[in-house]
């Protein structure tokens, strides 16, 4: 599976050492290693979810957009995309008219 967190990280002009840096391990306190972010990045080396997870945090994206067919799904003024699923929320909105 292909991601996309080079191209983020150039998008918002973030080296990947940076990156690396801010996310802690909450079990041991450390920071994740450049090299293992590297191999991550460079397809190397898989990622579980929780570090995924935790690099799309850091990044302050959604998780989805780090995968490589993410698309960026557009709102119309009746259309909402729900943040936390992605859904499309379609909203109808009926006028009443008095007589």
């Amino acid at each position: 599976m292909e991601l996309r967190i080079k191209q983020i990280l150039k998008e918002k002009g973030i080296t990947a050492k940076s990156l690396a840096d801010s996310i802690v391990d909450e079990k041991n306190g450390k920071t994740m290693y450049p090299q293992y972010l590297n191999n991550i990045i460079n397809g190397g080396k898989g990622a579980s979810l929780n570090t995924l997870q935790k690099i799309a945090e850091a990044l302050n994206v959604p998780i989805s957009s780090l995968f490589a067919d993410y698309v960026q799904q557009e709102s119309t003024p009746h259309t909402f995309i729900c943040p936390k699923c992605g859904a499309k929320l379609n909203i109808t909105i009926n006028e009443e008219t008095q007589e």
